[in-house]
């Protein structure tokens, strides 16, 4: 008899279990498609590297799995706790008949194992088929060979899954006997409406709302310039935490906004003539009293969905960057820098083995001398403006000379642009944008440099592009000379060698290069060296890449779930406490299709707003992400992919047509209800 109860009331209660359904579905579906990635690479014909790279992201992933699943742990039975409140008066009405509050337990416990067994079965399937979409991301980002690659769906990520989602079901069931046992009947039958609501001081709230933007306002200003941003870290706290402070006025300037926000729009609203026509007044006095009740509950999901564009437009950035620094880094096969390798590195090599004639074919050295503080310094190039810099740790770096002949043969193995200068002219070259623009504040006034005695006058007000090794966006300066004002100079110098493997197995040229090098290290006293290769950037980057792109994804649509379900739970319970009201609409005259048209106006935005406030947070939040990633060196452009837009489109629109549908079942039915 009990399975009966609990399998009619799933197959009458079905569209109250949808956000539940949907909620359980994707989590149990990204949960997999995650787990997978192992799978999916193993299946790959891929070099033994590049299988060391995605086991490392396989145990990163996993390791995420852990606080992925007590997010949607707690979510789900978030979720749980709305169906409780949902079907409260059929439960007293079980007790009214005599059935224990044992009994009522195990009826929920059954139908909350049905409706977790399907949901689990459809998420496994759907994230079967996503997860070959993911296989097919990894086959590309690690250059795979395609021959290899078939339809696979993962048994231990199968496994992992259940094992997780059965734990957080446990919890569920455990916290549903303990909300049925402490139940009252008088509790369960009581009817609860929306309180009406209180105007708040109009006054108050627009003092309290302009506050609000003002606050947001230099919250923003201190994020989105790099000059501001290292004032405030230098002045307001230590080891970064001052980026605390302007952190914490978004978050307080997002709760007086949504605070402020439904009775300021309920004022100016009133004085328009739309207000009056259909049901609108009616549906602004409800989202007033929404947005009235969920203040709260607003601001935690606006700053959610903030931070869930900004990981995710962060995360395709900084992929983004790494394959543009691939491209333009990769032109060469290798590049080296040795210190005292005497008379030349050539030689050196030759000396242990190693002999470049035969296994580059091609390659260029050249020499890079270091400058004495009184030849060049950062100082010396802003002259007086360098006391607005005194506390840039970079302000007395060491520079080195280049001259102009030897940068032009690096340029030219590294396709760089190649550059002309006088007898009596420097520059700089540069890629490193942070310094790049203290170094543009003093080349404006052309400072003239003193090097090897030779006095030299700028050729330009501004840097110009370009590096000495064979991976940019990590020179901060050096100086670029005639070939006079090094010659006969005494200063240290360190060897760059750059060039391509002869022949087609580069990667055992490579191997013997390293070793050679490891020979020269170990028996010339003082030799050192460093060195960045095309295969080893390769993998690191591809590595690098792909560990950023799944983890940012991973956890930026978890956070998108957990948004778009509280918020669609939020919405729908305002709308059982508002039943009443809509039945009072139907007693009055108001057609089916205009309570419908207000339900819809009332759901999109109630999930729009939270997403507007939130876009326009990402906007600072993803140029402060910019300027990180610029002062490591990455291109500084964030902008959201087609991927944001994608996930923001499947699973929050998803949830607003969920709510939409479940928002006007509850409506609908409400003079059935039992009062």
């Amino acid at each position: 008899m009990i399975y009966k109860i609990a399998y009619n009331n799933i197959k009458k209660s079905i569209k109250d279990y949808a956000v539940y359904f949907f909620t359980v579905m994707l989590g149990v579906a990204v949960f997999y498609v995650f787990n997978a990635i192992g799978t999916q690479g193993a299946m790959l014909k891929i070099n033994k590297s590049s299988s060391q790279l995605i086991t490392m992201m396989t145990n990163v992933l996993s390791g995420v799995s852990v606080l992925v699943s007590i997010v949607l742990g707690f979510l789900i039975v978030y979720a749980n706790s709305f169906l409780i409140k949902r079907r409260r008066k059929e439960f007293g009405v079980y007790m009214i008949l005599g059935m224990s509050k044992k009994k009522v337990s195990y009826i929920l416990f059954i139908e909350t194992l049905l409706v977790g067994l399907i949901s689990l079965g459809a998420g496994l399937v759907i994230g079967g088929l996503l997860s070959q979409i993911m296989g097919l991301a990894v086959a590309k980002m690690f250059a795979a060979n395609m021959t290899a690659y078939r339809f696979t769906f993962s048994l231990p990520a199968m496994l992992k899954t259940m094992e997780y989602f059965g734990i957080m079901y446990l919890f569920v069931m455990i916290f549903n006997v303990i909300s049925i046992s402490k139940a009252q009947i008088i509790t369960l039958l009581r009817k609860k409406e929306n309180q009406s609501m209180k105007m708040r001081n109009p006054l108050l709230c627009t003092v309290i709302f302009i506050a609000g933007v003002i606050i947001l306002g230099i919250a923003y200003y201190w994020v989105i310039d790099l000059n501001r941003l290292t004032k405030l870290l230098a002045y307001v706290g230590k080891n970064g935490s001052g980026i605390l402070l302007p952190i914490a006025m978004g978050m307080v300037s997002t709760f007086m906004i949504f605070y402020s926000v439904s009775s300021l729009a309920t004022i100016l609203v009133k004085k328009t003539k739309g207000y009056w026509k259909g049901l609108n007044s009616f549906t602004f006095k409800q989202l007033s009293s929404q947005i009235h009740t969920m203040t709260v509950s607003l601001s935690i999901i606006s700053i959610l969905l903030f931070i869930t564009i900004t990981i995710l437009g962060t995360a395709s950035s900084l992929t983004a960057s790494l394959n543009n620094t691939y491209r333009e880094s990769t032109t060469a096969d290798f590049s080296f820098m040795s210190w005292h390798a005497k008379p030349d590195f050539p030689t050196v090599l030759k000396k242990n083995g190693f002999d470049v004639n035969k296994e580059f074919k091609n390659y260029v050295t050249v020499k890079q001398y270091n400058l004495k503080k009184s030849e060049m310094s950062y100082s010396k190039i802003l002259g007086a403006k360098a006391s607005k810099y005194r506390n840039w740790t970079q302000l007395n770096m060491m520079w080195s000379a280049m001259s102009i002949s030897d940068y032009n043969k690096l340029a030219k193995m590294f396709h760089h642009k190649q550059y002309k200068l006088s007898a009596n002219q420097y520059m700089i070259l540069c890629d490193y944008d942070n310094s790049g623009r203290i170094i543009n504040e003093g080349l404006a006034s052309k400072p003239s440099l003193t090097i090897n005695g030779k006095t030299l006058q700028s050729a330009y007000t501004k840097y110009q592009v370009g590096c000495v090794r064979m991976i940019s966006g990590y020179n901060p300066g050096i100086l670029i000379v005639p070939d006079q004002a090094v010659a006969n100079m005494h200063n240290e110098y360190q060897e760059i060698m750059a060039g391509n493997y002869a022949g087609h197995h580069k990667q055992a040229t490579e191997d013997r290069f390293m070793q050679a090098c490891s020979r020269c290290k170990q028996s010339i006293k003082g030799f050192d060296y460093s060195y960045e290769t095309k295969l080893r950037f390769i993998a690191n980057s591809t590595g690098v890449s792909a560990l950023v792109t799944f983890v940012g994804m991973y956890i930026g649509i978890v956070f998108l779930i957990t948004s778009a379900a509280i918020l669609a739970l939020k919405t729908l319970s305002q709308m059982i406490d508002s039943t009443a009201r809509y039945e009072v609409l139907r007693k009055i005259g108001s057609e089916q299709k205009m309570i419908n048209g207000s339900i819809l106006k009332q759901v999109l935005v109630l999930f729009l707003f939270p997403l507007l406030l939130a876009i326009i947070h990402s906007f600072a939040g993803m140029k402060f992400s910019s300027i990180l990633l610029a002062s490591g060196g990455m291109k500084g452009d964030i902008h959201t992919t087609w991927l944001v837009f994608a996930a923001l489109a499947l699973i929050y629109g998803g949830y607003i047509f969920v709510t939409y549908q479940m928002s006007k079942n509850i409506c609908n039915t409400s003079k059935i209800t039992v009062d």
